[in-house]
């Protein structure tokens, strides 16, 4: 059985998140403190100090996109240390959107130093660009009847049921939230400002693809397979090319997961939510006899999962 690393990008961040694991786990602390230092010395930026910040609630919308961005990564980053310090390592990685740097990263195919500028300076150019629009999460909606009577246009798919729409306007996309309630279905605005994965960003193409070509990132060999939610292949030719398919193609993760079922996997969602584990759920059959599990969470001992992990 192949383990499957799930890798989440924009929309599944939340202030405070990974705060109770990072209080109870010395080594992951750590190395969030030392990639913190790093951000310090490299950019001037205390991701930790922004997460945890004790004047923000968990549900106040998190919408900086290079704090936000940054913080995803660390999470993501630290809980693969603590699995790899518990003999817990990969066979393939399964990047959704920005998750696709973390994948990058985490598996050597560049460096962490190239990889947190390159999370900087993409976020920064993203951030400061006028392109607005709304991205919504639409889910109990297989007939994608939303989408059908709406005037949102297709964004990607996570599981049956479970897709991502965007639209121009505001007023549209409450519209749709409305709308959604009203007929037992369920649609959120995502906290993102830039309507990723749409043609509303076709115009920074070149002026994104010259930005990351102006960080000479130097390419290594994988040492994980890499699977790529946007491209429906596996992602090991990874280039500069890579960084703006990941946030301009459509998201597939039903169809990757698809394509993994083929065999028996054992999925472990590597972030501070249980998105993409719960879309696995959804997506697998029956008599799969995959497994699948998600790290943090609600009423989630991380501790215990990891080390219930480490005796399989």
């Amino acid at each position: 059985m192949k383990t499957v690393y799930l890798l989440n990008g924009q929309g599944s961040q939340y202030y405070h998140m990974g705060k109770s694991f990072y209080k109870k786990n010395l080594f992951f602390r750590n190395t969030l403190n030392n990639l913190n230092n790093k951000v310090k010395e490299l950019f001037n930026i205390s991701v930790l100090e922004n997460i945890m910040d004790d004047s923000k609630k968990i549900n106040t919308p998190f919408e900086d996109l290079t704090l936000s961005n940054l913080g995803i990564f660390f999470i993501q980053y630290g809980l693969f240390k603590v699995l790899e310090k518990e003999g817990i390592l990969p066979d393939i990685l399964v990047g959704v959107s920005f998750g696709e740097c973390s994948c990058a990263i985490i598996s050597k195919k560049i460096s962490l130093e190239d990889g947190l500028k390159t999370i900087v300076t993409q976020s920064e150019f993203l951030k400061n660009a006028t392109n607005s629009g709304y991205l919504i999460n639409i889910n109990k909606d297989p007939e994608q009847s939303i989408l059908k009577i709406s005037n949102a246009e297709f964004a990607g798919k996570f599981s049956p049921g479970n897709y991502l729409v965007f639209i121009e306007k505001f007023e549209k996309a409450q519209e749709i939230v409305d709308y959604a309630s009203f007929v037992n279905k369920t649609a959120v605005i995502l906290p993102v400002k830039i309507p990723f994965h749409s043609r509303l960003i076709d115009d920074l193409n070149k002026e994104y693809l010259k930005i990351v070509k102006q960080n000479c990132i130097q390419y290594s060999s994988s040492e994980y397979e890499i699977y790529s939610s946007g491209r429906l292949k596996t992602d090991n030719n990874f280039s500069d090319q890579s960084f703006w398919d990941m946030i301009r193609e459509p998201i597939n993760f039903e169809e990757v997961i698809s394509i993994l079922e083929r065999n028996s996997c054992r999925y472990i969602e590597l972030g501070a939510t249980n998105t993409l584990a719960n879309s696995v759920r959804d997506i697998i059959s029956d008599v799969s006899t995959s497994e699948v599990y998600e790290l943090m969470g609600v009423f989630i001992n991380t501790q215990r999962v990891i080390k219930n992990l480490s005796k399989e």
